[in-house]
Protein backbone atom coordinates (compact mmCIF):
# COMPACT_ATOMS: atom_id res chain seq x y z
CA UNK A 1 0.00 0.00 0.00
CA UNK A 2 1.39 3.39 -1.03
CA UNK A 3 1.16 6.12 1.60
CA UNK A 4 0.72 9.71 0.46
CA UNK A 5 1.53 12.81 2.45
CA UNK A 6 0.37 16.34 1.73
CA UNK A 7 2.20 19.41 3.03
CA UNK A 8 0.50 22.76 3.42
CA UNK A 9 2.91 25.46 2.28
CA UNK A 10 0.83 28.51 3.25
CA UNK A 11 -0.94 29.23 6.47
CA UNK A 12 -4.70 28.83 6.56
CA UNK A 13 -5.21 32.57 7.02
CA UNK A 14 -3.38 33.39 3.77
CA UNK A 15 -5.46 33.86 0.65
CA UNK A 16 -3.59 32.56 -2.37
CA UNK A 17 -4.60 33.69 -5.86
CA UNK A 18 -6.42 31.13 -7.98
CA UNK A 19 -3.98 31.67 -10.86
CA UNK A 20 -0.48 33.08 -11.06
CA UNK A 21 0.63 35.89 -13.33
CA UNK A 22 1.60 34.68 -16.79
CA UNK A 23 5.23 34.90 -17.79
CA UNK A 24 4.39 37.33 -20.58
CA UNK A 25 3.16 39.81 -17.97
CA UNK A 26 6.20 39.38 -15.68
CA UNK A 27 9.26 39.46 -17.93
CA UNK A 28 10.53 41.83 -20.63
CA UNK A 29 9.25 41.00 -24.08
CA UNK A 30 12.40 41.93 -25.99
CA UNK A 31 13.44 38.31 -26.71
CA UNK A 32 9.94 37.36 -27.83
CA UNK A 33 9.59 40.48 -29.97
CA UNK A 34 12.97 39.77 -31.58
CA UNK A 35 11.83 36.24 -32.44
CA UNK A 36 8.54 37.51 -33.90
CA UNK A 37 10.40 40.00 -36.10
CA UNK A 38 12.84 37.28 -37.22
CA UNK A 39 9.93 35.01 -38.21
CA UNK A 40 8.27 37.90 -40.06
CA UNK A 41 11.47 38.53 -42.04
CA UNK A 42 11.76 34.81 -42.89
CA UNK A 43 8.11 34.62 -44.01
CA UNK A 44 8.46 37.85 -45.98
CA UNK A 45 11.56 36.63 -47.84
CA UNK A 46 9.81 33.35 -48.72
CA UNK A 47 6.80 35.31 -49.92
CA UNK A 48 8.89 37.63 -52.07
CA UNK A 49 11.13 34.85 -53.44
CA UNK A 50 8.46 32.35 -54.37
CA UNK A 51 5.29 34.38 -54.55
CA UNK A 52 6.01 36.63 -57.49
CA UNK A 53 4.12 39.90 -57.16
CA UNK A 54 2.54 39.19 -53.78
CA UNK A 55 3.81 41.44 -51.03
CA UNK A 56 2.95 41.52 -47.34
CA UNK A 57 0.03 43.85 -46.67
CA UNK A 58 0.88 44.44 -43.02
CA UNK A 59 3.95 46.27 -41.70
CA UNK A 60 6.28 44.45 -39.37
CA UNK A 61 5.30 46.70 -36.45
CA UNK A 62 1.59 45.99 -36.98
CA UNK A 63 2.34 42.28 -37.42
CA UNK A 64 4.30 42.09 -34.15
CA UNK A 65 1.59 43.87 -32.17
CA UNK A 66 -1.15 41.73 -33.75
CA UNK A 67 0.63 38.51 -32.77
CA UNK A 68 1.18 39.65 -29.19
CA UNK A 69 -2.43 40.92 -28.95
CA UNK A 70 -3.73 37.49 -30.07
CA UNK A 71 -2.21 35.78 -27.00
CA UNK A 72 -4.64 34.49 -24.34
CA UNK A 73 -3.26 37.02 -21.81
CA UNK A 74 -1.91 39.79 -24.05
CA UNK A 75 0.79 42.06 -22.68
CA UNK A 76 0.19 45.74 -22.09
CA UNK A 77 0.82 48.03 -25.07
CA UNK A 78 3.39 49.99 -23.03
CA UNK A 79 5.35 46.76 -22.41
CA UNK A 80 5.44 46.09 -26.16
CA UNK A 81 6.62 49.66 -26.84
CA UNK A 82 9.29 49.41 -24.13
CA UNK A 83 10.59 46.20 -25.66
CA UNK A 84 10.66 47.82 -29.09
CA UNK A 85 12.67 50.74 -27.66
CA UNK A 86 15.07 48.29 -26.01
CA UNK A 87 15.67 46.52 -29.33
CA UNK A 88 16.28 49.88 -31.02
CA UNK A 89 18.79 50.88 -28.31
CA UNK A 90 20.57 47.55 -28.76
CA UNK A 91 20.70 48.24 -32.53
CA UNK A 92 18.80 45.03 -33.24
CA UNK A 93 15.93 46.88 -34.92
CA UNK A 94 16.01 49.77 -37.38
CA UNK A 95 14.21 52.73 -35.76
CA UNK A 96 12.60 53.86 -39.03
CA UNK A 97 11.42 50.62 -40.65
CA UNK A 98 11.20 48.44 -37.52
CA UNK A 99 12.98 45.67 -39.45
CA UNK A 100 15.81 43.64 -37.96
CA UNK A 101 19.32 44.87 -38.57
CA UNK A 102 22.15 42.47 -39.40
CA UNK A 103 23.04 42.38 -35.70
CA UNK A 104 19.38 41.74 -34.83
CA UNK A 105 19.24 38.74 -37.20
CA UNK A 106 22.33 37.29 -35.54
CA UNK A 107 20.95 37.97 -32.05
CA UNK A 108 17.69 36.22 -32.94
CA UNK A 109 19.63 32.99 -33.52
CA UNK A 110 21.11 32.97 -30.01
CA UNK A 111 19.33 31.27 -27.10
CA UNK A 112 19.80 34.23 -24.76
CA UNK A 113 18.40 37.67 -24.13
CA UNK A 114 19.15 40.33 -26.75
CA UNK A 115 21.28 42.26 -24.25
CA UNK A 116 23.51 39.26 -23.59
CA UNK A 117 23.57 38.46 -27.32
CA UNK A 118 24.91 41.92 -28.09
CA UNK A 119 27.48 41.53 -25.31
CA UNK A 120 28.66 38.24 -26.85
CA UNK A 121 28.98 39.66 -30.36
CA UNK A 122 30.95 42.68 -29.20
CA UNK A 123 33.15 40.37 -27.14
CA UNK A 124 33.99 38.44 -30.30
CA UNK A 125 34.61 41.63 -32.28
CA UNK A 126 37.01 43.01 -29.66
CA UNK A 127 38.79 39.67 -29.18
CA UNK A 128 37.71 39.04 -25.60
CA UNK A 129 35.14 36.34 -26.28
CA UNK A 130 36.49 33.95 -23.65
CA UNK A 131 36.18 36.51 -20.87
CA UNK A 132 32.82 37.83 -22.05
CA UNK A 133 31.39 34.29 -22.28
CA UNK A 134 31.84 33.86 -18.54
CA UNK A 135 30.21 37.20 -17.82
CA UNK A 136 27.34 36.38 -20.19
CA UNK A 137 26.80 33.01 -18.52
CA UNK A 138 26.59 34.65 -15.12
CA UNK A 139 24.11 37.23 -16.43
CA UNK A 140 21.85 34.56 -17.92
CA UNK A 141 22.05 32.25 -14.92
CA UNK A 142 19.42 32.18 -12.22
CA UNK A 143 21.84 32.13 -9.30
CA UNK A 144 24.75 34.38 -8.60
CA UNK A 145 28.16 32.93 -9.31
CA UNK A 146 29.05 33.98 -5.78
CA UNK A 147 26.17 32.10 -4.13
CA UNK A 148 26.86 28.95 -2.20
CA UNK A 149 29.88 27.91 -0.25
CA UNK A 150 33.36 28.22 -1.61
CA UNK A 151 36.17 26.01 -0.56
CA UNK A 152 38.14 27.54 2.36
CA UNK A 153 41.43 27.44 0.45
CA UNK A 154 39.88 29.43 -2.40
CA UNK A 155 38.59 32.03 0.06
CA UNK A 156 42.09 32.30 1.55
CA UNK A 157 43.70 32.64 -1.89
CA UNK A 158 41.26 35.43 -2.81
CA UNK A 159 42.01 37.23 0.49
CA UNK A 160 45.77 36.94 -0.11
CA UNK A 161 45.42 38.21 -3.66
CA UNK A 162 43.34 41.19 -2.54
CA UNK A 163 45.90 42.05 0.14
CA UNK A 164 48.73 42.39 -2.43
Amino acid sequence: MLTRVCFLVASLSQKLPMHGTTEMMRVPLSSLLLQIKAMYNADRSKLLDGGGDRKPTVSIAEHSIAILRSCPDPPDTSAIQDSEKTLIRLEAVDPVTSHLTALGRLMADLPCSPLVGRLLFYGVIFGVARHIAGIAASLEGRKSVFAGGMEPEIVNQVAVTKAR
